[in-house]
């Protein structure tokens, strides 16, 4: 005696399985392997059974038509209605598996081993739910005969509110599984590209199937609305043909939804298997590139700093700090040198892992890293101008006293002829002009210095 049912299914499963658990798979694959025979498992005993069942109550309810019986199309009905939304609720279970026979054929090197099985699956599976879906057009159809029966049995009034109730409760319940299914699917997007920047394959796999498992209820706003549409041409004039608007407005915002948590999906699967390998190499290139630009952060204002000290040092004289500065700027400007290899190891990167999440990581990295090449340039460019200044000219000995002797300057003088006297001697000439059209002297600067280092006042 064969076997059916349940068993057959089972028994499926595990000549399938078996011959290839010796061989190394993906994690997705053996995910999609699990999910599309266990569905299958479980599809098509319940889809035999539904239809055995739906067949009864089909042939009760057009019975009862036939024979004008009001009572008995009132008792049928709802029982075929049950046992329609069990088979839509199992047709989106035959759309899961055949996401997951879709996520098998993906892998070549496992169709290459195993085409005629997944195709045998296909094949399972298809026929599962193409026996759902003539049942539910089926239905559909006598549900109109016994609709148009009763409401010339019993009055369109009566009927209408009956069936707006039982159209209202369908709708709200797939419009919270839409509201429900779309908030979901926002989360599981960011739990799969987290596991997916982490590593996490299982993570990344489970959130897919999760965001699969939310979209199985949206076949039944397709069928809803084609119920309601049916209702209010049944009832059109009756007052709740107009409700029945609402109940339309309603299941659009329910498949809006839907599409919603349906759209994340094709990028996920675009990402692809966890590369490991990638994750790790962007870290180490990352780790490197955060080093270098924390220090370029702060670089054109240290640039600065530096570049204004050196200046301050070379006015006064101090060759020391003026030494310092320049060491410290031209030390700071050489860290330009690791952004170039930086930038190769980068590009290298992406040349390698184009079009993924990895790459465009990268080109964060890689603009991080031509910000930081444009802050060391700049501390570079301070760097020829503080060499061009040359070393800190050696303060002259001075004679104040005997200066203002020989210009013949009141002692009144002492303070601003100091204060020439002790800045640099490259700026004397200078200082003196100034000096000299204040006191309406006849010489000019040059002159005055001549005669002060002629008198030895200064050296």
């Amino acid at each position: 005696m064969g076997v059916t049912g349940g068993d057959a299914g089972r028994h499926f499963v595990i000549a399938f399985v078996q011959p290839i658990r010796r061989t190394a798979m993906p994690p997705e694959t053996v995910k999609n392997l699990k999910d599309a025979t266990s569905m299958l498992a479980t599809l098509e005993p319940l889809a035999k059974k539904a239809h055995k069942e739906f067949g009864d109550y089909h042939s009760k309810l057009e019975q009862a038509i036939k024979k004008d019986d009001g009572d008995l199309i009132e008792t049928y009905r709802p029982q075929l209605e049950k046992i329609v939304t069990r088979m839509e609720s199992l047709e989106g279970t035959a759309t899961g598996a055949l996401v997951a026979v879709k996520g098998l054929r993906s892998d070549k090197a496992f169709m290459a081993a195993k085409h005629k099985e997944v195709e045998m699956l296909a094949e399972r599976i298809v026929a599962s739910e193409d026996l759902l879906t003539k049942d539910i057009e089926s239905a559909e159809t006598l549900f109109k005969e016994a609709d148009k029966k009763l409401n010339a049995l019993q009055g369109g009034h009566k009927n209408a509110v009956k069936d707006f109730a039982l159209l209202d409760g369908d709708v709200k319940s797939i419009s919270k599984l839409g509201v429900a299914a779309a908030a979901e699917a926002a989360n599981l997007d960011k739990t799969a590209r987290a596991a997916y920047a982490s590593g996490n394959q299982p993570g990344l796999t489970n959130a897919r199937l999760a965001i699969i498992k939310l979209r199985e209820p949206a076949p039944r706003v397709a069928i809803l609305k084609k119920r309601v549409e049916d209702f209010r041409k049944t009832y059109a004039g009756d007052e709740y043909a107009k409700k029945g608007q609402g109940l339309l407005d309603d299941l659009d915002t329910a498949a809006d939804n839907f599409k919603a948590a349906d759209d994340f999906l094709p990028p996920l699967i675009l990402l692809g298997q966890v590369d490991v390998a990638a994750i790790q190499a962007l870290a180490a290139i990352e780790t490197d590139v955060t080093a270098i630009t924390k220090v370029s952060d702060t670089v054109v204002q240290k640039a600065d700093k530096l570049d204004a000290a050196a200046r301050d040092a070379y006015a006064k004289g101090n060759q020391a700090d003026l030494t310092k500065a320049r060491v410290a700027l031209i030390d700071l400007s050489a860290l330009n040198v690791k952004v170039g290899p930086l930038k190769v190891k980068v590009q290298a990167f992406m040349k390698q892992h184009p079009n993924t999440a990895h790459s465009k990581k990268a080109q964060t990295l890689l603009d991080s890293l031509e910000q930081a090449g444009n802050a060391f340039e700049y501390a570079n460019s301070l760097v020829a101008p503080l060499v061009k200044l040359g070393q800190v000219q050696a303060a002259p000995k001075v004679n104040v006293p005997k200066a203002i002797k020989v210009l013949k300057l009141e002692s009144g003088d002492t303070k601003r002829l100091t204060m020439i006297l002790d800045g640099p001697p490259n700026a004397y000439e200078k200082m003196f002009d100034q000096f000299a059209k204040e006191k309406k002297m006849t010489m000019n600067g040059k002159a005055i210095v001549t005669m002060l280092r002629k008198e030895q006042a200064i050296a």
